[in-house]
């Protein structure tokens, strides 16, 4: 089979097969991002307008669902898909709340105080990239963490259809789960509006959603304005750690219908990405992974090798265990977060939950005799440093206690 590798002693043809996955956008994207940024920024709706007409294909009369056709996209769902939708939007919930930091404050030495105040963004900006077809499942996971976070203001973008609309089902999952507006329009110039603000798109303290690179690559330029938002949740990526794979593979390429098998083959093909890689044994197989940093991770092992895996691997989006844990169940069920690092990201980057709507602010209290304490800490480094005043706002406030009746 031509895309089965064994690692380590193939490992430079497998490289060269997954080269591609290194670069989720290169210089040419970003700089044509910027440039669109720069438009949204001088021109507000007319650039949105303008941009996905040129590059969607798409002449809109407005940037705004109105409130009573998403109304409609709501009553339009069939019973069990509602019912599954409150559901998932049940378990994400549970999941973000479970996962909230906590403000705490508490003594660290005598006198000394420090702590954490989280606290919810204003307002977020959601990219729910659904052009080819309806995409609940991210709309549900990241309005409601950003509901669970206590974020006040939530937009939802997409991207429209032919007639200027959204996919309905996606923009019916997005109002149910707590989105205050829905946008639609281009892609990079939506997120450069939550970016910069237009008459029609607020201004988001952060920016979040996954898509290919341009939208990647949007997600950096929003950071670069001040926006909270989490890089590299680009094209999906996963891996099996498992036995016996080659020939189940095989029978279900063959068993596929199309389209599906068509795409299979593309991956498996000479051109595409995919791989079964053949480790001697449980460090190499789990030092590949770690390599390859996976979004989705799942190990199918007996019990004692899962137990060895998880403690060797420390690179993955997410780690779905077990025989009846499919990737279809966390991307879909069991409420923790699909939207993830991708392009070997996942080495440094986590998935998207209620945690990236919040920022800390430390805290720090010092009673006298603390200050006092690391008043010499204090000079020392302020004379070092050649800052003064820094050295005086300690001895100013010991000098008034020095000198209290």
């Amino acid at each position: 089979m031509e895309f089965m590798y064994r690692w380590p002693a193939e490992k430079e043809r497998l490289e060269a097969r997954l080269a591609a996955r290194r670069g989720l956008f290169d210089r040419k994207t970003l700089e044509g991002v910027l440039d669109l940024f720069d438009d949204v920024k001088r021109r507000g709706d007319a650039a949105v307008l303008d941009a996905t007409l040129k590059f969607d294909g798409v002449a809109l009369g407005r940037l705004t669902l109105d409130d009573a056709h998403v109304t409609h996209c709501i009553s339009a769902l069939s019973p069990s898909l509602r019912e599954a939708v409150d559901t998932a939007i049940r378990h994400v919930r549970e999941v973000n709340l479970a996962l909230l930091p906590e403000s705490r404050e508490f003594g660290i030495r005598p006198g000394t105080v420090v702590g954490e105040r989280a606290v919810p963004l204003d307002a977020v900006g959601i990219w729910i990239p659904s052009r080819k077809g309806p995409l609940l499942s991210t709309a549900i996971m990241l309005v409601t963490a950003a509901r669970a976070a206590g974020v006040g203001t939530v937009v939802v973008g997409m991207p429209p259809r032919p007639d200027g609309l959204a996919d309905p089902a996606t923009a019916a999952a997005a109002k149910l789960a707590g989105a205050d507006r829905i946008v639609v329009g281009n892609g990079v110039a939506v997120i450069a509006a939550f970016a910069c603000g237009t008459a029609s798109i607020p201004e988001t303290d952060g920016v979040f959603g996954p898509g290919p690179g341009g939208i990647a690559a949007a997600m950096f330029a929003a950071m670069m304005r001040g926006k909270r938002s989490a890089p590299g949740i680009g094209p999906s990526d996963c891996a099996v750690l498992a036995e016996r794979t080659a020939e189940s593979l095989r029978r279900i390429i063959a068993e596929s219908e199309p389209p599906r098998r068509g795409y299979l083959e593309a991956v498996f093909g000479p051109s595409g990405r995919g791989a079964i890689v053949i480790a001697s044994d449980l460090d190499r197989a789990c030092a590949f992974l770690n390599d390859y940093a996976p979004e989705h991770l799942m190990i199918v092992c007996e019990p004692e090798t899962e137990r060895e895996a998880l403690k060797r691997i420390r690179h993955a989006g997410e780690i779905l265990l077990g025989p009846d844990t499919p990737f279809s169940a966390a991307n879909y069920g069991i409420g923790i977060t699909a939207v993830l690092p991708t392009n070997r990201f996942a080495r440094a980057y986590s998935g998207v939950t209620a945690r990236d709507m919040m920022k800390v602010s430390t805290i720090g209290r010092l009673n006298e005799d603390a200050l006092r304490g690391i008043a010499p800490v204090i000079r020392e480094f302020a004379r070092c440093e050649g800052l003064s005043a820094h050295q005086a706002a300690a001895d100013i406030r010991l000098r008034r206690k020095d000198l209290r009746p």
